[in-house]
């Protein structure tokens, strides 16, 4: 049974008018951003179930790839993958005068459940630099009555049902979660939080507002975070859940890391 320990509240203050170039990509030089489908020929992330293991145990695939036009200078690719809401696990790679790069990580798990992978990719290639974001879900079934099944996009009914019973249970956890976070930081009712996975969603230069260097920072600073939390959390046997709040009038960007343990 899941007990709810407390919240995590990190604030990211972003400057609206002098804004400092802390990107991977502009430490030392001024660089341009420019739209990635300019410059990327593929950037998507994938799971799969890799291989089972005894006691209907099975071991995850995430991979996050990027694949640009002409070699660049310097590539990145980080991914996070969630287990029905929850961080399960993240990686990350750079390579430099390369015109692809590929992170790879596999990740022992059980049960059924939706795992939903959130990716960020990005490139130099002076005096440019670009970058976006990716995102897909793998849903698997295992019961006693039932053999090992997985699928991204329903095939059947049955996998359709399925799907939209695994949707709406993670809906009713993670609105429950939102209520607690709400309830213990005080914030109003309308307050809106959004799940990493709807990051794309919420928080391009074009929808938060922000410019690109500095929703790119936004991004480094969430993904570190969670990363570094997520970690000292499960030395604890806890699970993480994280939501963020972008306010555009006040250009503030709110993390909320929600923890449980089984």
């Amino acid at each position: 049974m899941k007990k709810w320990i407390c919240v995590f509240l990190v604030l990211f203050l972003i400057p609206g008018a002098s804004e400092t170039h802390a990107s991977l990509f502009k430490k030392h030089e001024e660089l341009h951003y420019e739209r990635p489908d300019h410059h990327f020929s593929k950037n998507a992330g994938t799971i799969t179930i890799h291989h089972t293991l005894d006691n209907d145990e099975y071991v995850l695939e995430s991979k996050g790839t990027l694949e640009t036009k002409v070699p660049a200078d310097k590539q990145q690719a980080q991914i996070i993958l969630m287990e029905d809401g929850y961080v399960k696990d993240s990686a990350a790679a750079w390579s430099e005068n390369e015109s692809d790069i590929t992170v790879l990580k596999q990740t022992a798990s059980e049960d059924s459940g939706r795992y939903d992978l959130t990716g960020f990719y990005g490139m130099k290639n002076a005096p440019v630099y670009t970058y976006d974001w990716s995102s897909n879900s793998l849903y698997v079934l295992d019961t006693p009555i039932s053999d090992l099944h997985s699928f991204s996009i329903a095939d059947s009914k049955e996998e359709k049902r399925t799907g939209k019973m695994m949707d709406t249970i993670i809906r009713q956890q993670q609105q429950h979660v939102k209520r607690f976070i709400k309830d213990s930081a005080d914030l109003p009712e309308s307050f809106r939080l959004f799940p990493l996975t709807d990051w794309k969603k919420y928080m391009t230069p074009s929808v938060s507002g922000l410019s690109p260097d500095t929703a790119e920072k936004a991004w480094q600073d969430v993904y570190h975070t969670i990363v570094d939390v997520t970690a000292s959390q499960q030395k604890q046997r806890k699970k993480v859940m994280p939501f963020l709040s972008w306010d555009k009038k006040r250009k503030t960007l709110s993390l909320y890391i929600h923890y449980s343990s089984t």
